[in-house]
């Protein structure tokens, strides 16, 4: 299994990229790709945390991103993260969606009819690998 060392300020951490998976960036983030049909699928996994799915139906424009509960509490990285991979993989939700629908504390929020946020406790549970 491949995997990348950084320091942490403190100390030599050592991360595992799991299968099927690819580093973001220079970030301790992880995503996949994949696309079954019209449906485009991405997972992103902040330091070893499942924190988000990202879906997009290609025929129709349509975008979900379903992020955990905790996703914007972990810490300021992964917020940035999280956003910055939005941008990367064109998505036209941002971190100011997730923060509105947070902030109004509801499951899903729909924004332009097509694109929606959606928050739950597990994300963990709608990856195909877990960790």
């Amino acid at each position: 299994m491949v995997s990348y060392t950084y320091v942490n300020g403190i100390y030599e951490v050592t991360t595992q990229i799991h299968d099927g998976y690819k580093r973001f960036n220079h970030r301790n983030a992880q995503y996949r790709h994949s696309v079954d049909g019209f449906i485009e699928q991405w997972d992103f996994v902040s330091y070893a945390y499942p924190v988000m799915s990202v879906y997009h139906w290609i025929d129709i424009d349509e975008w979900e991103v379903t992020v955990t509960s905790d996703a914007l509490d972990c810490s300021r990285t992964t917020t940035r993260q999280i956003g910055d991979f939005l941008k990367f993989i064109g998505c036209p939700l941002s971190i100011a969606h997730i923060r509105k629908t947070f902030a109004l504390d509801v499951v899903q929020m729909h924004f332009d009819y097509e694109h929606s946020v959606s928050v739950c406790d597990d994300v963990n549970s709608k990856f195909d690998i877990r960790f």
